[in-house]
């Protein structure tokens, strides 16, 4: 028996010994087995962990491999991608957003369907699920079911995308999101709250079996009905159980210190940073909800919110600045540590600088060059540990602008957040949809 370290060599051995079985722990014995029953120390677990990964992308890989010669064999015509929404009747968001997607899609040549339908019929059709962003899950599932129209029309991808989301950048084509996904199965956002891991707002979906297979167990998860975040806690389960690795990212959120930027790829999963894919940041809004923060802030009515999030974030120069009494000091010359909405919790660092003395009228003009943000970090190949980024902190790295898909998630005002990213973008409404604010906004979509 030997005694030297484990090497990927060593792991190929024992998958080839063991009949193809990629479990961890079966890998973990059998390799400890044949080094004379000793404990393998952690870089050894990490290079078999390293080791089932690459061995599922390459299965994964060429999979993919043969059912686009499948798919290229029997076509009909060029590859296409379907995009599809769903909403109830009385949602009025749903339509302003279905009328900015529908021209979106058919300026490329994209295949689009909306369900629009009565919210009884929408529970109806999911029960006995109770909540509706199942509906999206039992429309996935249906559209990958429908084989002749997908093979008839030959669409490699479906998009899902929820009745609140719209495309404000109509120059990008899927094309360039498939890319960066580097074609997986599925290819996803991580989400905008770092409780969850991904986001379900807008998800291409490769007309593959696995396809059907993992949204088919989705569906099925009935222990997820009524577990907050749903559909979404139910696909990162079922993710999980397919060992896709997920969970196994030290930081997953981009936006957070210490994570790694860039699409994080998997053997059948790609997940993007938010901004790549949907978001509900654009620069303009979060401007406006900096000062408004501000303004509670020099009003003294949001100062023990401010001093949470310096405590969680560790800014040790504004920290210095906190009083006996649990406030911030707010003397002529105190930096105020402005922080990132709160919603997404320790995004971006922005410390500004602020008089006490002045008003919170004044308190708007802020001078935009005290603006600063934490280093940004990068990975270069996904293999290697993040490490600092070289460049200088920029205006983008602060203020996050949508460069796909803005997707109004937690956001109070939804309808006035969506007609200031319209204006912002030059995209235009019919007068019909231009007076959708004296409708009463209700709030059962489907989404």
């Amino acid at each position: 028996m030997s005694s030297t370290l484990v090497t990927e060599n060593d792991v190929l051995e024992a998958m080839a010994a063991l009949g193809g079985d990629c479990r961890f722990s079966s890998l973990q014995e059998w390799l400890r087995e044949s080094k004379g029953g000793r404990m393998l120390d952690s870089g050894e677990k990490n290079i078999i962990a390293r080791t089932i990964a690459l061995r599922a992308r390459a299965v994964a890989e060429e999979e993919r491999r043969l059912e686009d010669e499948r798919c290229a064999s029997e076509a009909r015509g060029p590859a296409n991608i379907l995009v599809f929404t769903a909403f109830s009747q009385d949602y009025s968001i749903g339509y302003i957003c279905e009328h900015i997607n529908r021209q979106y899609c058919e300026k490329h040549g994209y295949l689009f369907q909306s369900y629009i339908e009565p919210y009884k019929s929408v529970m109806e059709a999911i029960a006995p699920k109770k909540h509706c962003t199942w509906y999206k899950v039992w429309l996935i599932r249906h559209l990958l079911s429908q084989q002749e129209y997908i093979r008839d029309n030959n669409i490699r991808y479906i998009m899902w995308i929820d009745a609140d989301a719209l495309v404000v950048e109509h120059d990008v084509p899927l094309q360039n999101i498939i890319d960066m996904g580097q074609s997986r199965d599925l290819i996803i956002a991580e989400d905008m709250n770092p409780g969850c891991l991904v986001n379900a707002g807008v998800m291409l979906i490769r007309t593959s079996s696995f396809s059907r297979d993992l949204w088919d167990d989705v569906w099925a998860c009935d222990k997820y009905d009524n577990v907050f975040f749903y559909e979404q806690s139910a696909l990162i389960g079922c993710l999980k159980a397919r060992r896709e690795g997920l969970n196994h990212v030290p930081v997953f959120h981009s936006y957070l210190p210490g994570a790694a930027r860039g699409p994080k790829l998997f053997a059948h999963v790609a997940v993007l940073e938010r901004q790549e894919l949907n978001t509900n940041k654009d620069w303009t809004r979060q401007s406006r909800k900096q000062r408004r923060l501000l303004r509670k802030t020099a009003g003294n009515r949001r100062k023990s919110s401010l001093m949470d999030y310096l405590a969680q974030a560790g800014d040790s120069s504004a920290m210095g600045n906190i009083d006996t009494e649990g406030g911030l000091g707010l003397d002529q010359k105190t930096l105020v540590g402005l922080v990132e909405v709160v919603e997404t919790q320790l995004s971006n660092r922005i410390v500004r600088e602020v008089s006490a003395a002045e008003t919170a009228e004044t308190v708007e003009t802020v001078d935009e060059s005290k603006l600063s943000t934490c280093q940004s970090l990068t990975d270069d190949s996904g293999e290697n540990a993040p490490r600092p980024s070289t460049s200088s902190p920029t205006e983008d790295n602060v203020q996050e602008r949508a460069k796909f898909i803005f997707h109004p998630a937690g956001v109070s005002d939804k309808l006035e957040a969506i007609k200031a990213v319209l204006a912002l973008r030059g995209l235009s409404l019919p007068k019909s949809l231009e007076a959708i604010d004296s409708f009463r906004l209700l709030r059962t979509k489907i989404v």
